[in-house]
């Protein structure tokens, strides 16, 4: 598989499987989803709260929870390649800023 498949859209972004890194190549590692949203106040509160979980909860959130466990800025134009423009946020909002976040397949 050369492109990610697109499992979910919604209105903070939009979910594929597998992983792809931050820098724009497609990992194989289907233990986890790469969920792409524009940079804001709440892609950057979803990172803290999950940071804040895996901080209180080391060993029991993998039960309740699927935090990010890394994010990095990109930039979205670097990513088209791999067929993201099937995700409506991107289409409407390319020029923003963007953040990936990696979350543990659930």
């Amino acid at each position: 598989m050369d492109k990610p498949l697109f499992l979910a859209g919604g209105a903070y972004g939009c979910v594929f499987s597998p992983y792809i890194t931050c820098k724009g190549k497609l990992s194989h590692n289907y233990k986890f989803l790469s969920k792409i949203q524009v940079r804001n106040f709440y892609s950057y509160n979803e990172v803290h709260m999950g940071q804040k979980i895996i901080k209180r909860m080391p060993l029991e959130y993998k039960f309740f929870f699927a935090p990010a466990v890394h994010h990095c800025d990109i930039n979205i134009k670097e990513f088209m390649h791999l067929g993201i423009d099937s995700c409506k946020i991107v289409q409407t909002q390319k020029k923003s800023p963007f953040i990936l976040l990696k979350i543990p397949y659930i």
